[in-house]
């Protein structure tokens, strides 16, 4: 059966007519995809939010800042990968694997997986000014990962449910001690080169991606002047990681940020967790690995170990209203998305550049204004064209 995807593309192309600059779009349903298209620009915009003379095409098969989806294409694969093989016991403290680690002694990798250790959003380590103190600067990876071992608590470890970067920074530093390697080359060996795919990886400009096949991100990091430390970006953001803290303090590699991939290769690690939920098991991982991993732990029931989950359709600003409660998936600040529909057997992955926008403040860009920015418009529209 053809499906005729033509409202859905109508709704993106109306966003790039009024200014979104770009996005790529795969639908897998039952194992087969359906649909593959891009729409826009990987570059649109100057320095001064102008559109530039000649902008650059969206492609099949552009590389794009995954973002916070980071968080589920690296942390979270290699931790189910980890759990698989032996190497990681998710309830065991982190006092017991990081010698150095004595913030609490029962916090466990399965409560920073689930958001719900104790720690706040994020620690701004990149800034000379941040609220934290000057203890809490740095801009070099090691000081960094020695901060993360003190960092604060902002709440009793399971008494209620924080989104945290903070917490899945110091998942990569328990992940590198375990498995006494860079986080980028856990993520290749466990998942990446296991599954064939051949662009996605940390620091793309550095393992054989031209810059020409990456999506453009924001202008800098100064948020249109209302931001300011030390050594921060002016100029357009492309193949180097969006995030500061990833960036600035990590040296691009990270457990919350960093990651960059294709929408061919997203949607073939959405089919690697569709066959293990469908089909029990695959080359890589058992059913009852995945299963623990969709199990919440905190007090908010759509957070499972590293998946958004969209228990009681309470994630549909994300998922969309036609989602079903078997959705996971999670989202990136860059403009990316990743859902998994376990009991449809569907996975959709769009992609966009939507910060590569008029930034009105650190956490509001233009992009995120569109339908195509707010994903559940688009998501809902791919439901309708399949009659799910």
């Amino acid at each position: 059966m053809r499906y005729n995807f033509e409202t859905v593309d109508e709704l993106i192309e109306s966003d790039i007519t009024n200014g979104f600059p770009g996005a790529a779009l795969q639908v897998s349903h039952k194992g087969k995809i359906l649909k593959h298209s891009a729409y826009g620009y990987k570059l649109r915009y100057n320095s001064e939010y102008k559109e530039v003379p000649f902008p650059e095409g969206m492609e099949l098969d552009t590389v794009f800042d995954m973002a916070s989806n980071t968080k589920i294409f690296a942390i979270t694969f290699v931790a189910m990968m980890m759990v698989e093989k032996g190497l990681l016991d998710l309830d065991k403290p982190l006092a017991d694997i990081l010698p150095s680690f004595n913030t609490h002694d029962d916090i466990t990798p399965r409560m920073l997986l689930s958001h719900c250790a104790g720690y706040g959003p994020e620690i701004w380590f990149f800034d000379n000014k941040n609220p934290h103190g000057k203890e809490f600067y740095s801009q070099e990876r090691e000081p960094t990962e020695r901060l993360l071992l003190k960092a604060p608590l902002e709440y009793e470890p399971l008494s209620k449910t924080v989104y945290s970067d903070t917490g899945f920074m110091l998942l990569g530093i328990v992940i590198e001690y375990i498995l006494r390697k860079d986080l980028s080359e856990a993520a290749k060996d466990l998942i990446y080169n296991p599954l064939e795919l051949k662009n996605t990886t940390f620091l793309p400009l550095n393992n054989g991606i031209d810059v020409s096949r990456i999506a453009a991100t924001s202008i800098g990091n100064t948020c249109n002047g209302t931001m300011d430390y030390p050594n921060i970006r002016t100029d357009l953001i492309r193949g180097e990681v969006q995030d500061e803290k990833a960036f600035y303090s990590m040296g691009g590699v990270a457990g919350h940020a960093g990651l960059f991939s294709t929408p061919s290769d997203v949607i073939r690690m959405c089919e690697e967790v569709q066959n293990v939920y469908h089909e029990g098991c695959s080359r890589l991982l058992s059913r009852e690995t995945l299963m623990d991993f969709l199990t919440p732990t905190g007090k908010d029931e759509t957070f499972g170990c590293g998946w958004r989950i969209n228990k009681k359709h309470k994630v549909s600003n994300l998922f969309g209203n036609k989602s079903s409660e078997l959705t996971i998936g999670h989202s990136g600040f860059t403009g990316t998305l990743s859902l998994i529909d376990l009991k449809n057997h569907l996975s959709v992955v769009l992609l966009t550049n939507k910060v590569h926008s008029f930034c009105y403040d650190r956490k509001h860009y233009a992009g995120s204004d569109f339908p195509t920015g707010k994903y559940a418009p688009i998501m809902d529209e791919i439901y309708n064209c399949l009659n799910l």
